[in-house]
């Protein structure tokens, strides 16, 4: 199993985003967003656009989840 989104999510995120953290409005650039599962994959999270979510890497490393998937 993948632990990543497919491009496409990536990119789907990225512009619903606007280029920001959802989390704090940081503009990022594509290398540097982060793209989180709202619902780990640990806990059954699909990699889908809906549990998908783009963070700046220090609202991602703050994420309860972090580094679990």
């Amino acid at each position: 199993m993948a632990d990543g989104f497919p491009d496409d999510v990536k990119e789907a995120a990225f512009r619903r985003a606007n280029g920001r953290c959802e989390k704090c409005k940081t503009v990022l650039s594509w290398a540097t967003a982060r793209f989180h599962h709202i619902k780990s994959k640990l806990a059954g999270g699909p990699d889908t656009l809906a549990n998908c979510e783009v963070l700046c890497e220090a609202c991602h490393d703050a994420t309860p989840s972090y580094g679990r998937h």
